[in-house]
């Protein structure tokens, strides 16, 4: 799979919006989570997801596929979607875009009083779209 992703991205000219990581140290995936507003997780398979304790520990928006162990890691307000359905995530996508990133969060005002400025949110709303619209376009080519 990794192969066939690393070919689709070059293929679709997306190596300069995706950066991948490489057996990160926790210090660094802690700063990596620090700086984002979600998670989503299209796992196909999980024994037990620790991306998804992870981002409920740093208390991120959770937009994960609705596999049954996923649904078993009791992650409340949640967005699930069909993991094999490109429908599925786009609508799962766009119900987080339209919930302004206060879909998920159990006290939005402290996290984006403590995290995120208002330059910050637009910023981030870009750059989701642009994720979305390119994660989608590998989804339809794989």
């Amino acid at each position: 799979f990794y192969e066939k992703a690393i070919s689709l991205i070059n293929e679709l000219n997306l190596k300069k919006n995706i950066i991948h990581f490489d057996n990160l140290d926790f210090n660094s995936i802690k700063g990596l989570y620090a700086g984002c507003i979600a998670l989503v997780n299209p796992s196909l398979y999980e024994g037990w997801s620790t991306t998804i304790e992870e981002a409920r520990a740093f208390n991120l928006n959770l937009l994960i596929s609705n596999i049954k162990v996923n649904r078993e890691q009791n992650c409340p307000n949640s967005i699930f979607f069909d993991p094999h359905s490109v429908k599925s995530i786009t609508e799962a996508l766009n119900i987080f875009l339209k919930s302004n990133f206060k879909f998920l969060t159990n006290n939005p005002q402290k996290i984006y009083e403590n995290r995120i400025n208002e330059k910050l949110i637009l910023l981030s709303k870009k750059r989701l779209l642009r994720y979305g619209s390119n994660f989608l376009k590998i989804c339809d080519k794989a």
